[in-house]
């Protein structure tokens, strides 16, 4: 069996993050595609009036349903602490011991792979699948991953589509300001006002969202 997994604290998840997914579960054609929201994440703190966890999760389920073969998972929500991709890995491993699992990440997440947490690890078991994120970097792109190749005998396939210019700071903004921001399924939308999220107290003493 295949299995593509793709991570990320998605804060909240937008329709950059659903373009990836889609090319990648076209790209790889999975039997299962797992997306897993970090419970926390490893390298940063979560930005101020961010949702539970528990609701990024939901927002998730709202945000990849056209995806195929998608199934939204809380594994990491079964850890304590920051979430280590290399730690779900291994657990994956662990479950899908005969499996081939492909980890789907953006290209800036690739140039700095190296300093991920037991990246060596990452690498032993299982392929990455790479998907550019701004144009103008393919020739220090197809450095970074001959250099993994070469030197850390990474398997790396490369995904080549039209990304959707978004960004999850720039829609929080939007949000704490009331406004309804682009690149964010109508869907998830709805979910965030019903739920308050992303604004200030001010915003929402004034506005009643």
């Amino acid at each position: 069996m295949k299995i593509a997994i793709y991570g990320g604290s998605f804060n909240p998840p937008h329709l950059g993050h659903v373009r990836c997914a889609c090319a990648a579960s076209e790209f790889l054609q999975p039997d299962l595609f797992l997306i897993i929201p970090d419970y926390l994440p490893p390298h940063k703190d979560l930005a101020e009036n961010s949702p539970p966890p528990e609701a990024r999760l939901e927002m998730c389920k709202i945000a990849f349903r056209s995806v195929t073969a998608a199934s939204v998972s809380d594994l990491e929500f079964q850890r304590v602490g920051r979430s280590y991709t290399a730690d779900t890995v291994k657990k994956l491993r662990q479950t899908y011991p005969e499996d081939d699992l492909f980890l789907v990440i953006g290209s800036d997440m690739l140039f700095s792979f190296r300093e991920w947490y037991h990246y060596r690890y990452i690498l032993s078991a299982c392929t990455l699948a790479v998907a550019a994120r701004e144009d103008g970097e393919s020739e220090a792109l197809a450095l970074a991953i001959l250099s993994l190749r070469q030197e850390d005998q990474a398997g790396i396939r490369l995904l080549t589509y039209k990304p959707y210019p978004a960004s999850s700071t720039e829609i929080r903004q939007a949000l704490a300001e009331g406004q309804i921001p682009p690149g964010i399924d109508p869907e998830v939308y709805r979910y965030i006002r019903q739920h308050n999220f992303y604004r200030t107290e001010e915003k929402i003493d004034k506005s009643g969202f």
